[in-house]
């Protein structure tokens, strides 16, 4: 969570500054910034910037990996968790088959999974702004439970032991509603989440982001989470393997993977206005 807000404070502090300075000028303050944080252990990550829809400043401080007592130091090359990020990525895939008339926002979830309660009452876009009636999962030792499922039977088994969500008149957050989508790309294409997602976003040069069914692997540069212990950085628990796409929170990308596909999702590069109006709040502030 550290390398996330980190990067949304870079964002806040650079867009105050414009105007005020000549660009050079902001990139060596905002990295002394950045030194700082990383020097006193209160940040680190990989920072992307974007100005006017190009780079505009780019690095990576701190460290990827803590592995028998040393550290890997994290580099262009490192791929971060982006958790909930993931999300956004989910709801794109889904309206790109809305697009391609392969599925309805209207139609229920029943056909893809017969077997799940409340499925014949569930519409997709019910799933996509957080309205279903399935049960909640938000807290970690419940997604945990999920992850134990060895197959799609048991992972629905799971789900229909815990209660329903009754109060669809606002939005929930609900993690399952996004497992739930990236499942349903996968069984209307018949290939696997990223796949998918590759064969997307293939029109964005140097776009870097995949799920991983795995824990994660130093070799690829997969970068875990960090918080400090006794002044130290310490790796954060890793959750546990599944064979089951969660298309809620288990893509792997960095900061300028993000800012590529954001810019070409709000520049109609890779959706329609349409479609990303159907993404976007239309009245909750949610």
């Amino acid at each position: 969570m550290i390398k996330y807000i980190t990067i949304l404070s870079a964002l806040l502090l650079t867009y105050q500054g414009y105007g005020q300075t000549p660009d050079i000028e902001k990139i060596k303050k905002l990295d002394r910034l950045f030194q700082e944080l990383d020097k006193n252990k209160m940040s680190m990550g990989s920072i992307s910037i974007y100005k006017d829809n190009m780079p505009f400043f780019t690095k990576t401080y701190g460290i990827a990996n803590i592995k028998q007592h040393s550290e890997t130091l994290a580099s262009g090359k490192t791929l971060y968790r982006i958790g909930s990020v993931s999300k956004v990525f989910t709801a794109f895939m889904i309206m790109k088959l809305v697009e391609e008339n392969k599925i309805s926002l209207t139609s229920t979830i029943e056909s893809f999974f017969p077997n799940l309660i409340n499925a014949g009452s569930t519409p997709v876009q019910q799933l996509l702004s957080h309205k279903s009636t399935l049960p909640i999962f938000v807290r970690v030792d419940d997604l945990e439970k999920l992850r134990k499922a060895k197959n799609e039977t048991e992972f629905i088994s799971i789900i229909n032991k815990f209660e329903a969500n009754s109060d669809t008149g606002k939005a929930k957050y609900n993690n399952l509603n996004y497992i739930l989508l990236g499942l349903i790309t996968e069984k209307k294409l018949g290939k696997l989440y990223n796949e998918i997602l590759a064969f997307y976003l293939n029109t964005i040069p140097n776009t870097i982001v995949y799920g991983t069914y795995h824990l994660l692997d130093a070799a690829k540069n997969e970068a875990n989470s960090m918080h400090l212990k006794n002044d130290k950085w310490t790796e954060d628990f890793e959750i546990r393997e599944s064979p089951i796409s969660d298309g809620s929170g288990f893509l792997l990308s960095n900061a300028s993977t993000l800012n590529e596909f954001i810019i070409s999702l709000f520049t109609g590069k890779i959706l329609t206005q349409k479609s990303l109006n159907a993404m976007l709040p239309q009245q909750e502030k949610f």
